[in-house]
């Protein structure tokens, strides 16, 4: 499954829960805020969000779209 996203005015294919996304996303993130300031920003804990950042918790396809805005 994949769906279509824009970064940085960029608009970026994502294939869900490979290495390469997850590794993109967590790029993406650090150049705007800290784990804590995106959990919060998505409505859950440090800890939650870390998990799925890692790949322990699979991201849903609600969740990713939470996440393309508020990186937008």
């Amino acid at each position: 499954m994949w769906f279509l996203c824009e970064f940085y005015g960029v608009n970026v294919i994502f294939v869900k829960n490979t290495k390469m996304i997850k590794t993109k996303l967590i790029s993406a993130r650090k150049k705007l805020y800290t784990q804590e300031k995106m959990a919060n920003l998505l409505h859950m804990s440090q800890s939650q969000y870390h998990r799925r950042e890692k790949g322990d918790v699979r991201i849903s396809d609600e969740e990713w779209e939470r996440i393309a805005k508020v990186l937008d």
